[in-house]
């Protein structure tokens, strides 16, 4: 199911992809090209704007109203749409799906030390499952994503 995160929730756009969602967001959008948006490209939108939610639900967008302000909660929340997760799928930053690197050139440290790492096609970035990855995975099982997400 994609997403269409509002300018008000860039955090939860990010959790979403690293959950491996296709979730769209552009803060730079005003709230009737966001509702556009999920109506041309069947997004779900998520928002924490009454106003936004209500005119979106009327113009016949799927629409969300986001009442947590927690990363954990904000999952929760819409944790019944999140069906079949692929942790670490997606770039957090642009939501391109993410590439193995098996055969990086090792030169960086982190490379060499941390096992397997994917890079993002569109905007570079290298991932992998650093000493932040425990407090990603915390965030997700006090979320109630534990047992969707399994041990990766």
């Amino acid at each position: 199911m994609p997403f269409l995160a509002d300018a008000m929730l860039g955090k939860l756009a990010r959790w979403l992809r690293i959950l491996g969602f296709d979730t769209a967001y552009d803060p730079s959008l005003t709230d009737e090209a966001v509702i556009q948006k999920a109506k041309g490209e069947g997004r779900v939108l998520l928002t924490k704007d009454s106003t936004l939610h209500k005119n979106a639900s009327r113009s016949g967008a799927k629409s969300i109203l986001i009442k947590q302000d927690e990363n954990g909660g904000m999952l929760q929340e819409i944790s019944s749409l999140l069906t079949d997760p692929s942790l670490g799928s997606r770039c957090p930053a642009c939501n391109a799906l993410l590439i193995p690197e098996d055969s990086l050139d090792p030169t960086p440290v982190t490379a060499r030390k941390n096992g397997p790492h994917w890079r993002c096609p569109s905007c570079g970035k290298l991932y992998w499952h650093g000493a932040h990855w425990k407090g990603i995975m915390r965030t997700l099982v006090l979320a109630g994503l534990g047992d969707r997400i399994g041990n990766s």
